[in-house]
C-alpha cells in the first residue's frame, strides 16, 4: 500500500494543504493539518498492524517541509514502513496546481538528493 506523507507539524501541514473535508464540512489551516496528520498516521500504524507493506511518499516543496523531511522518514521508519520514497514537488504552471498557481518552485536534482541522503 502507498500513502503520502509529506509532513508532520501542523504549522507546516497548514502551508501545505489549502483545507481537508472532514466529516462533511472544508477546515482550514492549522486544524485541517491536525486533522489530516493524525488521520495519516492512524492510517500508517492499521496498516502496519495488519502485516501490510506501506511505502510512503512525500512531496519535497523547498522552503516548507524540506527541512523537516529527515523528521518525517525517522518516524515512518520507527512506525514500521518498509520504504520512503521523497519526490519532487511538481510545480510548472502549465500543470494547474495549487502551488504551479502559486509560483512555488520545485526542488533542485541536488536539494531532493540531499533530502533523500538525509
Amino acid at each position: 500500500m502507498t500513502i503520502t506523507i509529506d509532513c508532520l507539524d501542523p504549522d507546516i501541514g497548514a502551508q501545505i494543504y489549502p483545507w481537508v473535508l472532514w466529516k462533511h464540512r472544508r477546515v482550514r489551516g492549522r486544524a485541517a493539518a491536525e486533522i489530516l496528520i493524525e488521520q495519516q498516521q492512524k492510517g500508517l500504524e492499521r496498516l502496519v498492524a495488519r502485516g501490510i507493506l506501506v511505502k510512503v511518499n512525500s512531496v519535497l516543496i523547498p522552503g516548507i517541509n524540506d527541512v523537516h523531511l529527515p523528521e518525517v522518514a525517522q518516524v515512518i521508519r520507527s512506525k514500521g514502513a518498509f520504504l520512503h520514497d521523497s519526490m519532487p514537488l511538481i510545480s510548472a504552471p502549465e500543470h494547474g496546481t495549487f502551488y504551479g498557481l502559486t509560483g512555488q518552485r520545485g526542488p533542485t536534482p541536488e536539494e531532493l538528493r540531499a533530502v533523500q541522503a538525509a
